[in-house]
């Protein structure tokens, strides 16, 4: 599951990249509810070696499309992109 939110959210930057021109740097804020992927995605590296392959993936997107990344843990039960694996809307946002 880990590694699947790591290739997501490579997926994700790829997505903003062609939204824009990359010649501005731009910050973009990710959601997620691994903190796995969150912690090994702030420091840029880890010590699993199947997380490595999407880590190193992400960090050529980022120097590439001039790019900066904040990752912010949320719990999976508060997670907007989760809506409908647990009944509810898209984005509706369940905070308890």
């Amino acid at each position: 599951i880990n590694v699947l939110e790591l290739y997501a959210e490579t997926i994700g930057l790829t997505w903003v990249l062609r939204k824009g021109t990359p010649r501005r740097g731009r910050r973009v804020i990710l959601l997620q509810d691994s903190q796995v992927a969150v912690f090994s995605g702030t420091k840029g590296r880890s010590s699993s070696h199947p997380l490595l392959r999407p880590l190193r993936r992400t960090a050529a997107v980022l120097l590439a499309g001039n790019l900066h990344v904040d990752r912010l843990w949320i719990p999976s039960k508060a997670n907007p992109a989760d809506g409908p694996s647990r009944r509810r809307a898209v984005g509706v946002f369940d905070p308890g």
